[in-house]
Parts: structure tokens; sequence; C-alpha cells
């Protein structure tokens, strides 16, 4: 799904959106023009979080109430705050060379390393870590265990493998690790989230 939110630079000449622009920001500094980007990337994982503010401002647009202008711009206002905090940006984006890389660590998630990936594309394992982080803000590391915990979800929602079985689907020699990396990414255990689908 793709969200264009479309903003007249006059929102920005004055008041409160005007002293947000004022500071020094990565996020003020793009809308402002300094370094002459053409575009501000977010990682989807890192901006799921920011779900509920979206969905506020298109449910004011939708539904036209009085003053629905004013929610809009207050919800705006909050979005662009909790941007600015972010850490997980690039001023590049995702290009066909970064697709490629995602794909071939989804269909190979379970056996795929930072060197395989580099060997595949003939590149140094550092050179396509760079480029990746460059483009996405996330290591190669970090989207391969990204996919990993999605894949482990989806059987755990829709399958009757073991933990231990979806632990080695996945990549995961050790069931432990499996275990701990599991809860530090979704807050909770394998059997804990299967427990939460019934």
């Amino acid at each position: 799904m793709v969200i264009n939110i479309c903003i007249k630079p006059e929102i920005f000449a004055s008041g409160v959106f005007a002293d947000f622009l004022g500071q020094s920001n990565y996020l003020c500094d793009f809308i402002n023009n300094k370094g002459n980007n053409s575009y501000l990337y977010f990682s989807p994982t890192h901006l799921s979080r920011y779900l509920p503010i979206i969905n506020g401002m298109l449910s004011e647009y939708v539904n036209n109430n009085y003053h629905y202008n004013y929610a809009m711009l207050g919800l705006l206002l909050i979005f662009f705050d909790q941007l600015s905090h972010e850490n997980y940006y690039s001023y590049i984006g995702i290009d066909n060379l970064c697709l490629k890389v995602m794909s071939a660590i989804k269909k190979n998630v379970q056996i795929i390393t930072v060197q395989k990936l580099a060997k595949h594309f003939n590149y140094s394992p550092a050179y396509l870590s760079r480029y990746i982080k460059q483009h996405t803000s996330l290591t190669i590391k970090e989207i391969i265990m990204q996919e990993k915990m999605k894949q482990a979800k989806k059987y755990l929602a829709e399958t009757n493998y073991s933990i231990e079985e979806i632990s080695r689907l996945v990549g995961y020699k050790s069931i432990s690790y499996f275990y701990k990396t599991f809860k530090l990414q979704n807050n909770v255990t394998p059997d804990q989230f299967r427990k939460t689908l019934n």
C-alpha cells in the first residue's frame, strides 16, 4: 500500500510547523532541502509503530468531520516529531540490487549468510554490507534476522510444527538461541506467540 501525503509549503511558513522546521535534525534538514537529497527512506519494519498516527490521519481525511484539518495537522506534527527521533533511515532508498538481495534472503533464509550473498552477487562482504545498510538503513544481518522471525511467525500461525522444527526450518541450529532471539524481537516466546493466536 502506498500513501501519498501532500503538504503545501505554506504549512511550514509560520506557527508551530515553522518552529519545528527551525530545529537541527536530519528530518528538518531534509524538508528544508539542506544536502539536496531526493529521498528520505525509512525501514518499514521500524515504521510499524507509526501506523496508528497514519491511520488517524487517513480516518480524519476520509470522515471529513468538522475541523478535520486541525486534527490532521496535529497528527502530522506528532508524526514528524516522532520521525525526527528515528534512527533507521537512508537518503537513497531501495534499488534493484537491494530487492534482489532481499529476495535471495527470503528464498534461502535457512542457509543464507552475508558471505554467501556476497559471493552470489560477486561483491565483497564488506562492500555489499555497506551498500545494503546505506540503502535500507538495516544491516544484512538485521534483514536476515527479520526474515527468519517473519517466517517463524508464519509457521507458528499456520502449521502444527513443533518449535524445534520451526527453529530448524528458519535456520537456527540451537533451539535455545531461537527462543532467545524470538523473545528479544517479539517480546514473547514462540509458545506464547502461538497461544495468542488461539
